[in-house]
């Protein structure tokens, strides 16, 4: 009873007042970037780039098996919201974007607010996203260390980018997106070794000498096999939403 409880306790942190993003991969037909970038900025500039239009964010994939690729990502506000389509903005996609790419993989994802942490709301050029998928009866150990990390790093004031997003639809059992901005490789480098000690340094202060490695281990026992995966992507300005 108690590990259900925390579970939908644990679900209701993104609610449907909580805000919600929609992610496709887009595959950029060969020798087609050149006009694929050159239309879909005219899109976002047209339709994407004034307050109370559409939100869209893009980024270049630039590890892992999906190197070169496109991440495309929705954001709103509400999953009400997703309902809001402008017709012209689709037709206006579909007659000069969509010809030069294919797309796949549409995942829903809901923002976990008690396990993400931003120090302030600037934007980041680049970021990592680890994706983890969790044993369906270890639930309570994955989200025990990713709530508390959240708080200290909260607590110690780290200068670190941390959101963290629940899938809603579109994936194979428990997944979840952990996603880290950085605006470079040397604040990608600072962020895992001197802000990220203050964090741990912190969690044991917070939850009791040894916490911290515990609670990491629960976590990655709480993971299906091959249950975490790793990529970077960089933010293409152009096809994006102002922050």
């Amino acid at each position: 009873m108690k590990k259900i409880i925390v579970i939908i306790t644990l679900c209701l942190a993104y609610s449907v007042n909580a805000q919600v993003a929609m992610s496709r991969y887009i595959q950029v037909k060969d020798g087609q970037r050149e006009q694929f970038i050159k239309s879909a900025a005219m899109k976002t500039k047209i339709f994407n780039s004034v307050p109370g239009q559409t939100k869209f964010y893009t980024f270049n994939i630039t590890t892992g098996p999906r190197t070169g690729e496109i991440l495309r990502v929705r954001v709103e506000d509400s999953v009400q919201l997703m309902d809001n389509n402008n017709q012209k903005e689709v037709d206006y996609w579909v007659k000069n974007v969509q010809k030069h790419h294919t797309s796949s993989n549409s995942i829903l994802w809901g923002l976990n607010k008690e396990a993400t942490y931003l120090p302030n709301n600037g934007s980041k050029k680049m970021s990592r996203v680890i994706e983890y998928n969790i044993k369906s009866n270890s639930l309570e150990d994955f989200w025990r260390f990713r709530t508390r990390v959240a708080k200290a790093a909260k607590e110690s004031g780290a200068n670190v980018h941390m959101w963290v997003w629940d899938c809603v639809s579109g994936c194979d059992g428990n997944t979840v997106w952990v996603s880290f901005g950085h605006d470079n490789y040397k604040e990608f480098w600072e962020d895992n070794t001197k802000e990220w000690a203050k964090v741990s340094s912190k969690y044991a202060e917070l939850y009791g000498e040894g916490s911290y490695e515990k609670d990491i281990l629960d976590l990655d026992n709480s993971l299906e096999m091959y249950g975490k995966r790793t990529f970077n992507s960089e933010l293409i300005p152009e096809l994006s939403s102002s922050f």
